[in-house]
């Protein structure tokens, strides 16, 4: 059930990203000097996780391809 209602949830969230983005960027057009930059505050600290995220991914996949070539040689 807990995890039915997080599938649930995530799908919400995907369905709508399109939308939460356009968002952001909007609100960097506001009036609002402090709007602007909490909106540009959270543009670049999720481009920041997403880079840092991929960087890790690619690292642990170069991990594991070296990890199963030193089993495959342990086992010849």
């Amino acid at each position: 059930l807990q995890n039915d209602l997080l599938e649930a949830a995530m799908a919400t969230l995907k369905a709508n990203i399109e939308r939460a983005c356009e968002r952001l960027v909007t609100l960097l057009d506001t009036e609002s000097p402090s709007i602007q930059r909490q909106a540009a505050n959270d543009i670049i600290g999720l481009v920041m996780k997403h880079h840092e995220t991929t960087a890790i991914i690619e690292r642990l996949e170069r991990l594991e391809v070296a990890a199963s070539s030193q089993s495959i040689r342990r086992v010849s």
